[in-house]
C-alpha cells in the first residue's frame, strides 16, 4: 500500500560525488577552478538581480534569479527541493517578483499579499497550457483531445472573451467549470452532501469494529477507504463498486503516483504510475459502458441522483461530451477520471489529517464531540445525524478545519496572462508568462501566522478564532470566539483564489468537518505512534495539493455507546 511504497528522502542529503576522479590532480582542478567558477557565476547574477531592481523606478521588468548554471540549476532545485528553493526565493525576493528560468519556460513567482491579490484581481488569466500537460500526463488524454483544451481560449465565463470565436460546443472549459460550480456550489451541493453523509453513516454502522479495542495499521488507509466509498456512491451511483470492486485501492494507488505523472516524468521511468493510471482509466471506461443504456432514465430520488450514473452532473458531462466528436470513449473515462479525482484526492486525505489533529490533543477531541453532540438531531431507528449547518458554522471547527489546510495544503497556483501584457503593482508581466503563487509559502509565514506561544510550524487548533474585547464604552453581549480570516485571506490559499478559485472549496469544508463529526461519533479512535504523535509529510508530492503522511498511523478504535 501507499506508506509501504514511501522511502522517505532526507532532505540533507549530498549527491554521491564517487564519480569524480579521484587523483590529486583532478581534485586540485575540481576545487581550483570549477567551483570558483561557479560561486563566480552565482556572485555575478546576484548582483546583476539587484541592479535590475535598483535601475528600474517605474515600470520594471522582474530580475531573474541567480543561478550557478544558467538554466539548469533552478530547474534542478524546483525538481530536487521546490519547498526549501522557493522558500529561499520568496525571502530573498519578498514581495517583489522573481523569474526562474526552467528549462523550456521562465515562471514568474509572486509572493506578498499585494501582488497576490492584485493576480486575483486581474480579470483574464488562464491555466490553459497546465491543463493541457495535466491531462495529457496524469488523464492520458491523446494530442487531438488536448488540443480542443489548447485551442480553447475563450475563458470560462458565459460570454467569450472578445476576439475569440471559440463554437459554443467546443468552449470545453467554460462547459467544464460552469458544471462543476453548479454542481459543488449553491443549492446543487446539498443532496449530494446528504448522500455522502448518508452514505458514510452507514458504513460506519456496518464496521467491523467493536466494543473492544481493535488496532489498525494506518488510520489514513481506513480514512481514505470509507470516505472514498460514501463519496464515490454519492458521485457515480450504486452500481459503480459493484462493477469495478477493487477500484478504491486503485484510485488511491493512483493518487500516490500523481506527482511523477504531473510533472510528465517519462514512462519507461515511472511505468508503475503509467499502469496505475491507465487501470484506473480503464475502470471509469467499464463503468461508462455500463451506464450508456441508462442515461435517459427517469431520475431516482432528491437532488437528481441515479443508482446507475449518480449524481445529474455525471449525466450532463455524458451528454456534453457526446457533442464533441473528438472524445472518445477513452477521452471520456480519462476526462470523468480526473473529475473524481479533484472532487476526492485533496480533500479525503486533508480529513485524514483533521482527525489526527483532533484525536492527538484529548482537551481538543473532548471539545469536539461536544460540539457534535449538540448538534445532533432526532432521527428514525437511533441513527446518528446532525443539524449540518450549525455544525459547519461551529467557530472551533471551521477553525481546525482551516489551519489543517493552512499546515498540510502545498499547492503551485499557476496563472497566465491572456492576449495581453499585464502590470502587476507596476512590475511588468509578457503575454503568456505563467505566474507561480506558492500557497505552502504564503501560509507558513512567520510575520502572519506565528505568535509568541504558537509558531506557524505547529498546529493550534485556535488560530482562527477572535475573542470579544472589553472596553469601557462597549458592553459585551458575548464571550463567544467568532471564526475570522480577516487580514490574512491573501496568506491562506488552500483553494487558489480570483475568478479561477476552486470550485470543490465548499464540499471539501462540508466533507471534512461533517465526516469528522461522524467518525469521532462513531468511534473512540486513539493514536498509537510513539509519544501520540501525527507523522510528517511526505515531501514528493510537494505542490499538488495536499500533503500525504510519510508513514504510517496506526491506531486502535472501539465502538461508542450514544
Amino acid at each position: 500500500m501507499e506508506s509501504q511504497a514511501y522511502q522517505p528522502v532526507n532532505s540533507s542529503y549530498i549527491p554521491s560525488i564517487s564519480h569524480i576522479p579521484s587523483y590529486p590532480t583532478d581534485w586540485l582542478i575540481f576545487a581550483t577552478v570549477f567551483v570558483p567558477a561557479l560561486l563566480l557565476l552565482f556572485g555575478l547574477s546576484t548582483v546583476r538581480a539587484g541592479k535590475d531592481i535598483l535601475a528600474q523606478p517605474h515600470a520594471r521588468k522582474p530580475s531573474t534569479y541567480p543561478s550557478s548554471i544558467p538554466c539548469v540549476s533552478h530547474a534542478l532545485s524546483m525538481a530536487w527541493d521546490p519547498d526549501r528553493f522557493l522558500s529561499t526565493v520568496t525571502t530573498r525576493f519578498k514581495n517583489v517578483p522573481v523569474r526562474l528560468k526552467l528549462l523550456v519556460t521562465d515562471v514568474y513567482v509572486l509572493s506578498g499579499p499585494e501582488f497576490v491579490n492584485a493576480l486575483w484581481k486581474e480579470p483574464r488569466t488562464h491555466t490553459r497550457i497546465y491543463k493541457f500537460l495535466a491531462i495529457h500526463n496524469t488523464l492520458g488524454m491523446t494530442k487531438k483531445q488536448l488540443a480542443l483544451w489548447y485551442n480553447d481560449n475563450s475563458g470560462i465565463g458565459l460570454t467569450p472573451y472578445p476576439g475569440t470565436n471559440v463554437p459554443p460546443h467546443l468552449r470545453v472549459d467554460h462547459m467544464t467549470w460552469s458544471t462543476i460550480s453548479k454542481f459543488l456550489t449553491g443549492p446543487g451541493l446539498k443532496p449530494f452532501l446528504s448522500r455522502f453523509t448518508s452514505n458514510l453513516t452507514e458504513q460506519c454502522s456496518t464496521m467491523a469494529v467493536k466494543s473492544e479495542w481493535t488496532e489498525y495499521p494506518d488510520l489514513l488507509l481506513l480514512v481514505r477507504e470509507e470516505f472514498f466509498a460514501a463519496a464515490l456512491k454519492a458521485l457515480c451511483g450504486s452500481y459503480f463498486l459493484a462493477i469495478c470492486p477493487t477500484f478504491v485501492q486503485e484510485f488511491w494507488q493512483y493518487h500516490y503516483h500523481i506527482s511523477p505523472l504531473g510533472r510528465g516524468y517519462p514512462r519507461w521511468l515511472y511505468s508503475k504510475a503509467y499502469k496505475c493510471r491507465d487501470v484506473c482509466r480503464e475502470s471509469v471506461k467499464q463503468w461508462h459502458k455500463f451506464i450508456r443504456s441508462h442515461l435517459h432514465d427517469p431520475l431516482s430520488g432528491p437532488g437528481h441522483w441515479s443508482p446507475y450514473y449518480g449524481a445529474d452532473v455525471m449525466r450532463f458531462r455524458q451528454d456534453m461530451r457526446s457533442k464533441i466528436p473528438e472524445y472518445d470513449a477513452d477521452a471520456a473515462a480519462a476526462d470523468d477520471l480526473g473529475f473524481i479525482w479533484a472532487s476526492n484526492g485533496n480533500s479525503i486525505t486533508a480529513s485524514f489529517w483533521m482527525i489526527a489533529e483532533i484525536i492527538k490533543d484529548p482537551t481538543l477531541l473532548s471539545k469536539v464531540r461536544v460540539i457534535a453532540d449538540n448538534c445532533r438531531i432526532p432521527s428514525p431507528f437511533g441513527k446518528l445525524n446532525f443539524d449540518f449547518e450549525t455544525l459547519f458554522n461551529h467557530p472551533l471547527l471551521q477553525s481546525i478545519y482551516a489551519e489543517t489546510l493552512r499546515l498540510r495544503v502545498a499547492s503551485f497556483i499557476l496563472r497566465v496572462p491572456d492576449h495581453q501584457t499585464v502590470t502587476l503593482k507596476g512590475w511588468i508581466i509578457p503575454n503568456d508568462a505563467p505566474l507561480m503563487v506558492s500557497s505552502y509559502h504564503a501560509q507558513m509565514n512567520k510575520e502572519i501566522w506565528s505568535t509568541t506561544a504558537h509558531p506557524a510550524t505547529e498546529f493550534w487548533a485556535e488560530r482562527f478564532l477572535v475573542y470579544p474585547v472589553r472596553s469601557p464604552e462597549k458592553k459585551l453581549t458575548t464571550s463567544a470566539p467568532k471564526f475570522s480570516l480577516e487580514g490574512r485571506t491573501d496568506h491562506w490559499l488552500p483553494f487558489g483564489g480570483g475568478h479561477r478559485m476552486c470550485s470543490g472549496r465548499y464540499f471539501a469544508k462540508q466533507e471534512m468537518i461533517a465526516g469528522t463529526a461522524i467518525m469521532l461519533s462513531t468511534f473512540d479512535i486513539e493514536l498509537l505512534n510513539k509519544g501520540g504523535k501525527v507523522p510528517g509529510c511526505r515531501a514528493e508530492g510537494f505542490g499538488f495539493g495536499t500533503l500525504s503522511p510519510d508513514g504510517e498511523t496506526p491506531v486502535r478504535m472501539r465502538r461508542r455507546a450514544w
